[in-house]
């Protein structure tokens, strides 16, 4: 399974397996340098490289023990997988607003297997590397072989979209890896802490009440619009008030299962952005960023940035709504949200 040359990613096929070596200036990570990364794609019927998108690419990542590359199965077996990320055991059924109650949500999710640990959580490994659409050479992954990597059904929660790393700056890419490694690996992480391990207990909880609550609500709004007391605008959502759509509900599903109240605005904004990349476009982009920062705003974690991209947001948002009767209600939704952002004063 060699086709190609493996310096270009267009001949990448599942199970080719580069080296990374680590050289970072991160101070917390300085004892990794001269070690490895071990990347090997990954690709299944759900998490695949579309071809003519060949910048998203999928991948499950070692760590090698010492400054060694391996280059045998035997010796790429030995190496550690690297747990890319670790979640409540709830979040498994990812409910989606408007498409199943949660009763045939936990039965479509049956066949999954994955168990939770002792601490409450479920493990990804797989994770996404967005790597620049005109970088087609990539001098960074030293290609190795062609190796399969055994895991059981009940170690890894594979989910139907991945968390992204970008590859543009190469010193972050490496970190998040080194990250993950030490928090979940490691357990250096506050989930393996008495105070964490309630919190995930609490979130387990949490994530269900909220499975619930939104299902309730979305049989009562399902409702309302048999009976034509409301209109539904698939483009746009069922009303002009800013949760008024399924991609708000969603945005705001994942933003509640993320918050923690000692994470920092540019935290939320990158988990955010990881678990719910694919409401980034130019139709969701607009209330992705609005929720986000109605968010932010509430708890006082806005930062300059996401300010900024905020008032972009309601600019584009609303031009969505120009040719529909809702278009006066809207904007005076986006007025309000606009007043708020003019008003916002940052923590010294």
């Amino acid at each position: 399974m060699t086709k190609g040359n493996k310096k270009f990613k267009k001949n990448w096929l599942p199970g080719d397996t580069f080296a990374v070596k680590i050289e970072t200036e991160n101070k917390e990570f300085e004892k990794y340098n001269g070690r490895y990364l071990i990347l090997t794609k990954f690709e299944n019927e759900n998490i695949k490289t579309d071809p003519k998108y060949p910048q998203s690419q999928y991948f499950r990542a070692k760590i090698t023990k010492d400054e060694t590359i391996p280059t045998t199965q035997e010796e790429f077996d030995k190496q550690e997988l690297i747990k890319f990320y670790g979640s409540p055991n709830n979040v498994r059924y990812g409910y989606k607003h408007m498409e199943q109650s949660v009763e045939e949500l936990i039965e479509s999710k049956k066949h999954l297997k994955v168990k939770p640990d002792k601490y409450g959580l479920i493990y990804t490994y797989i994770f996404g590397i967005f790597i620049s659409p005109k970088t087609f050479y990539c001098p960074e992954f030293k290609y190795i072989n062609n190796f399969k990597i055994e895991i059981s059904e009940e170690e890894e929660f594979i989910k139907e979209s991945s968390s992204f790393i970008s590859l543009l700056n190469s010193d972050i890419f490496i970190n998040k890896l080194l990250e993950s490694y030490e928090t979940f690996n490691l357990k250096k992480g506050k989930e393996y802490t008495k105070e964490g391990i309630k919190e995930t207990e609490e979130n387990n909880e949490r994530i269900m009440k909220n499975y619930y609550k939104k299902d309730r609500e979305d049989k009562l709004i399902l409702k309302m619009i048999k009976e034509g007391k409301v209109e539904f605008h698939y483009s746009y959502g069922w009303g002009p008030k800013l949760y008024d759509s399924d991609v708000s509900i969603n945005v705001e599903n994942v933003y509640n299962d993320i918050y923690d109240k000692n994470k920092t605005g540019k935290q939320i904004f990158r988990e955010l952005y990881e678990e719910a990349h694919e409401y980034i476009n130019k139709t969701d982009g607009p209330r992705f960023y609005l929720v986000l920062v109605d968010k932010l705003m509430r708890v006082k974690k806005l930062t300059p940035g996401l300010k900024k991209i905020g008032y972009k947001a309601i600019e584009d948002d609303l031009k969505f709504w120009e040719k529909t009767k809702h278009y006066d209600e809207r904007k005076k939704e986006l007025d309000k949200i606009k007043k708020r952002l003019d008003k916002y004063e940052f923590k010294e």
